[in-house]
């Protein structure tokens, strides 16, 4: 299989490490057009381009990874479509809503595989909460509670120029594993986001909302991107109470409660397979990936519903 990965920033270069690692019967060609970040590589036996067309018509790609910043996410995006390659594209799908719905329609007119990578679905604790949850070990779900806790400045420049960056670039994390963990969509939000006194930015770097799920299942979520205390897993910390108990997710390790206090689960078995694993998975078993357009698109429509329900300081529905 051959594949043309477009973009080698931080994100695009831990792919093409894992890549190479986890996939050698892969031939990879890259195409970045920074210099600086083309020295990532320098010595690798590896095609470099600077016009993804070219890397296209000359590498004869099976299928194209486009870890380039959101703003450009589009234009690649439908370059590839328009030579029907099947597409592995970080998050998200683009910075506006309504261009992200009409990429996925595009996808789908046209029968061209296309999927979102969210690895956060993927990580083994995350994986046995789902296996847990379908096994009824605490019953039918009532409520969750998500608490998100870190000291994270950065300087990454797509991240600064977003108005609400915890939202628009980490929530939307938790957004698709609400979605993953409860099989339920949302019906109504209540979101605030914030920029808290002392902020090392100025911008929303903070968030509540309360979430409404199908069936009555409420979700509160806290999160902060300049808490100086206690530091959560970047999954967050989940307290998920049913009807016969709760499972938990405290710093990336989970615990059961049946009324005897927290019991530890061990996830130590559960692989640890990426997102790209389940992508070349679903082409090859010809049928869609998990976090397919037409479902992500569902948690890139709770980002939206949010930042319009902080705009106009109220509750708002959900709709498709």
């Amino acid at each position: 299989m051959k594949a043309v990965l477009v973009g080698l920033g931080n994100k695009g270069y831990s792919w093409y490490k894992r890549i190479r690692r986890d996939h050698p019967h892969i031939q990879l060609a890259v195409v970045e057009v920074n210099a600086e970040l083309q020295a990532r590589l320098a010595g690798e036996p590896v095609p470099f381009y600077t016009s993804v067309s070219e890397a296209i018509e000359k590498e004869r790609p099976d299928i194209l990874i486009n870890v380039t910043p959101p703003a450009f996410h589009s234009a690649v995006n439908e370059l590839a479509f328009e030579h029907r390659l099947p597409v592995f594209c970080e998050k998200p799908i683009s910075n506006n809503y309504e261009e992200s719905v009409r990429i996925v329609e595009l996808a789908s007119q046209r029968n061209i595989p296309f999927m979102i990578a969210e690895n956060y679905r993927c990580f083994p604790f995350t994986r046995h909460m789902k296996s847990l949850l379908e096994q009824g070990e605490i019953g039918s779900i009532s409520t969750i509670q998500i608490d998100f806790c870190r000291y994270h400045p950065t300087d990454i420049p797509y991240f600064l120029a977003l108005k609400n960056p915890l939202l628009e670039d980490v929530t939307i994390h938790h957004f698709d594993l609400i979605r993953y963990l409860t099989g339920q969509e949302a019906k109504s939000i209540y979101a605030f986001n914030y920029c808290p006194v002392g902020s090392w930015l100025q911008a929303n770097v903070n968030l509540n909302f309360c979430l409404e799920m199908e069936d009555g299942i409420v979700v509160n979520y806290i999160g902060s991107m300049t808490e100086k205390g206690h530091q959560t897993g970047w999954s967050g910390d989940w307290r998920i109470e049913g009807t016969e108990g709760a499972l938990l997710l405290i710093e990336d390790r989970l615990f059961l409660n049946k009324g005897e206090g927290n019991i530890p689960v061990d996830s130590s078995g559960i692989p640890d397979l990426s997102c790209f694993h389940h992508f070349l998975e679903a082409l090859s078993e010809g049928r869609n990936a998990e976090t397919c357009g037409e479902d992500y698109i569902k948690s890139e429509a709770l980002v939206h519903f949010a930042n319009q329900s902080h705009e106009l300081q109220q509750r708002v529905q959900i709709t498709s």
